[in-house]
């Protein structure tokens, strides 16, 4: 059996990829697949890549992120191969659905800057996506949320630490009452800077 021959035998007319089918078939013959020289031609290479971003993608769709992202990040050098994926509308679908199924896992793995990359490349591409909007907004808005947490734990740990030093030692007390003020700064600071970027998308979007 070749990839190909392995490749259409997931295919049932007039329905999608069975997502369970694939996933079992791509591990049944993983091996295969991966030794699979694709620079010997351009069908090998074609089929492998569309194998390992279906699998991928599956593993996605079962919330098998990790995994997910080893085969989304294997995939997607393969599917910018535009001399053998000459269709220009199946090579943007398949580069759109990788990009957006690796957006997402890595979102749910909480890699919210790596997220972000996936989905500001999806916007560009569509700006007029609202699905693709939304989640650019949830990727930048989780990403601020860290960093205000973090800043937010760092100042009431500050002003604790702060709170039972003696007041002789007035230099140091003097450092922890500037740092939690300089934290609290920085946090409503992002938290406009949030804000912010909610009503610029807003107002695109209209």
């Amino acid at each position: 059996m070749t990839v190909k021959e392995l490749f259409e035998s997931l295919i049932v007319p007039g329905e999608p990829l069975n997502t369970d089918q694939v996933i079992k078939t791509f591990e049944a013959n993983q091996d295969f697949i991966l030794n699979t020289n694709i620079y010997s031609s351009d069908e090998n290479y074609f089929f492998v890549a569309l194998l390992i971003h279906h699998y991928g993608r599956g593993l996605r769709i079962k919330e098998r992120y990790s995994k997910a992202l080893l085969f989304l990040n294997r995939a997607m050098p393969l599917l910018e191969n535009d001399a053998v994926f000459e269709q220009e509308d199946l090579r943007n679908r398949l580069r759109t659905d990788n990009h957006l199924d690796r957006g997402v896992a890595y979102y749910r793995k909480s890699n919210y800057k790596k997220a972000k990359e996936d989905f500001i490349w999806l916007t560009n591409q569509d700006p007029e996506n609202e699905n693709y909007r939304n989640w650019l907004i949830s990727t930048k808005t989780r990403h601020l949320d860290i960093i205000s947490w973090w800043v937010l734990s760092i100042t009431v740990t500050t002003i604790a630490i702060e709170h039972y030093i003696p007041k002789e030692y007035k230099i140091i007390r003097l450092g922890f009452f500037t740092i939690p003020s300089i934290g609290i700064i920085i946090y409503w600071v992002l938290i406009v800077i949030v804000m912010i970027r909610k009503r610029k998308m807003k107002a695109n979007s209209q």
